[in-house]
C-alpha cells in the first residue's frame, strides 16, 4: 500500500521519510491579515493538516485556535466573550 510505498522512496539529501512533516507542512501561525492570498493558503493548510491527520472538527478547530495571533486571536476572544448575548434567528 502506500505506506510501503512511502517507505522505499528514495530519501531526499540522504535523509529517510521519518515524520509526517516530510510529507506535510505543518500549518503556521495567522494573525489576522485581510490579504486573501494569505487567508486562503491559511485555510487550506488547516483543511490539508486535518485531513491528513484524520482529525474531527473539534480537533481542527483546537488546533486552529492556537494557531491565531495578534488581531486574529482578539477577534476570537471577543466572539467567544460575547457567545452568550450573541443574536439568534
Amino acid at each position: 500500500g502506500i505506506d510501503q510505498a512511502i517507505r522505499n522512496m528514495q530519501p531526499i539529501n540522504n535523509q529517510p521519510f521519518n515524520t509526517d512533516s516530510d510529507l506535510l507542512n505543518k500549518p503556521t501561525k495567522y494573525n489576522g491579515s485581510r490579504d486573501s492570498f494569505l487567508i486562503d493558503n491559511w485555510i487550506k493548510s488547516i483543511n490539508d493538516y486535518k485531513e491528513f491527520k484524520g482529525w474531527s472538527d473539534e480537533q481542527t478547530f483546537k488546533i486552529a485556535r492556537r494557531l491565531l495571533c495578534d488581531i486574529a486571536a482578539i477577534w476570537l476572544r471577543n466572539i467567544e466573550l460575547n457567545e452568550d448575548n450573541a443574536p439568534t434567528t
